[in-house]
């Protein structure tokens, strides 16, 4: 262990660098926010409080967490499997911290980021046993992944003009870093296989393609489709041996994924099923995708390996897997937002098949000065683009968090007086995502119960609460909604719809009339029936924004004003 510490003590140390770069925009906002800082830490990446919330529901004894943001529906068939998040709630306990909010910063921000780029380099350090290539190449996906996703903008890149404004892409929980974890862990074992042939190795590598279907849905299918061409390769070689043991390694996976499956069927059962796929963006299509980064893989695969014919075929056989997993819709009909496979592994496995042709074609393993100076010039440009790019997202986003520093005297108010899994309302979605994220409690209403198990019927009663508490009457419904065609889409199936129509509020025009129609007929029943329909405990208005207000309720009884906020408590009658 010593020996290995020593040898690879530069790759644990810019593995350690790499965690401080994500954490600078939190830096900068504790700094920035002095005493005002109350535990409500930087995120800035889409999808931040989704996973965040999932995990918060694990600490609160939630396992299964189908619906981490509802006290409904939690025991139901799971949309997204909950493994990655009950890993990170258990590295989470690392930080030797009570505080939950602290634990998933911690976990998500450098534990997993630590790993991950560690995961990476292994993989190229035993692909190339070059400590260089493992270096730069983990470098290279964790600050140039924005490159690799879109080759096309290397000039934008070149000038540290990014794409968006969310911090580097690994600052975000759970996917992509737990997916792709577990996909470099599983190269890294598989290349050791091809290498030696050794069963400890094709069991190892079954086991983390089987643990890998309880992660995330697009590794082991991109793997899958991979090892689909390779097997194919032997089958027309007539390798058996290799071919014989590919199919026992996939029998591994099978075993453990065994209880997925039961989870699988149950789901397709649910009469809803067909409306929850619309939500996380799944719906029929035949559509075709070019995909260049994979086109381009593949011919680089086979030329530049041309005499060593494992690292072909492998490089190869991910790269046709990609391009069949990317348009695997046009021979099953049903679309799986194939942008993801292309992120998170097509363009990483690309830019490793570039970083590594480049240092085979030039022979730099032998120019060791040259090697040495071209790994110094793009680490350190790729470290600075790292920075700049917090910087930039920090510039956007630090006010905001900054300015939500204001809730913590709430969620610390929840956290010591409430019950595990009380539900509060609160009046937008938004604030129902912090809820879950920061408290031990439930939202009544989230912007991610589309995104979880949730009953259509529940989907539209809290969309059309949310539109009630904003004002809204039956004589202004109709033009709220044309002036908000996106409430619409969020019924439709959100994403899907921007595939299925072309925009995510290119829908038909009969489905205003429906919105405004059902919503009208929603008004009808009135708050008391509405809020006795679901559980609800806790009221918390904001004054500074909300315009309404349950004090003309008789169900609802002020128990606290704090800064800003007004909590009640809710009797049902």
């Amino acid at each position: 262990m010593a020996g290995v510490l020593t040898k690879h003590y530069i790759a644990i140390l810019f593995a350690a660098a790499a965690v401080v770069m994500i954490y600078l925009p939190q830096f900068w906002l504790k700094n920035d926010s002095g005493a005002d800082y109350q535990g409500i830490y930087y995120g800035g990446s889409d999808s931040e409080l989704y996973y965040a919330g999932r995990i918060h529901d694990i600490y609160d004894g939630n396992l299964k967490t189908s619906n981490a943001f509802l006290a409904e529906y939690k025991n139901l068939p799971y949309i997204q499997p909950p493994l990655p998040e009950i890993i990170l709630a258990g590295l989470g306990y690392l930080s030797f911290s009570s505080d939950v909010a602290f634990r998933i910063f911690f976990a998500t921000r450098v534990v997993l980021p630590f790993l991950l780029f560690l995961s990476v380099y292994t993989f190229i350090y035993r692909f190339t046993r070059s400590r260089a290539q493992g270096l730069l190449g983990a470098v290279l996906i964790f600050f140039g992944i924005d490159l690799l996703q879109n080759p096309k903008g290397v000039l934008n890149f070149l000038q540290f003009q990014f794409p968006n404004t969310s911090p580097v892409v690994f600052s975000r929980p759970v996917s992509p870093q737990m997916g792709m974890l577990f996909f470099f862990g599983y190269a890294s074992l598989f290349w050791e296989w091809l290498k030696t042939k050794r069963n400890i190795f094709l069991y190892s590598t079954g086991i983390v393609l089987g643990f890998s279907v309880y992660i995330y849905f697009y590794t082991w299918t991109f793997v899958l489709a991979g090892n689909g061409f390779l097997g194919l390769y032997w089958l027309f070689t007539k390798s058996f041996t290799n071919f014989k043991k590919l199919v026992l390694l996939h029998i591994t996976a099978l075993l453990v994924a065994i209880p997925y499956l039961f989870n699988v069927f149950a789901f397709f059962s649910i009469p809803n099923r067909e409306q929850l796929g619309l939500h996380v963006g799944m719906f029929s299509s035949r559509n075709f995708f070019m995909n260049w980064s994979a086109i381009v893989g593949l011919a680089a695969s086979i030329l530049v390996w041309f005499k060593d014919r494992q690292k072909q075929i492998w490089f190869a056989s991910l790269m046709l897997g990609g391009f069949f997993a990317v348009n695997q819709q046009v021979f099953t009909g049903q679309e799986l937002t194939p942008a993801h496979f292309h992120w998170y592994f097509i363009a990483p496995v690309f830019g490793l098949i570039g970083l590594m042709a480049f240092f085979k074609i030039f022979k730099l393993e032998s120019r060791k000065i040259l090697k040495l100076g071209i790994v110094i010039i793009l680490v350190g440009f790729l470290f600075t683009s790292g920075v700049i790019k917090q910087q930039k997202s920090y510039a956007h986003y630090g006010e905001y968090y900054k300015a939500r520093q204001r809730y913590g005297v709430v969620y610390d108010w929840l956290n010591d007086n409430t019950a595990t899994d009380s539900v509060v309302l609160v009046a937008d979605r938004d604030e129902g995502d912090n809820i879950t994220a920061f408290t031990h409690n439930n939202a009544y209403f989230s912007s991610f119960m589309f995104l979880s198990n949730t009953p259509q019927e529940r989907l539209a009663d809290m969309h059309y609460l949310e539109v009630m508490l904003e004002g809204v009457s039956e004589k202004n419904a109709e033009q709220f909604f044309r002036d908000n065609p996106n409430r619409v889409a969020d019924l439709l199936g959100g994403f899907s719809i921007r595939r299925i129509y072309g925009c995510r509020t290119c829908f038909p025009e009969e489905e205003y009339t429906k919105a405004v129609s059902d919503y009208q007929k929603y008004l009808e029943d009135g708050l008391p029936a509405l809020f006795n329909k679901y559980q609800l405990d806790y009221i918390v208005i904001d004054l500074q924004k909300d315009v309404w207000s349950p004090k003309n309720l008789s169900e609802a009884e002020r128990v606290l004003i704090i800064g800003d906020f007004e909590i009640y408590r809710y009797n049902k009658e």
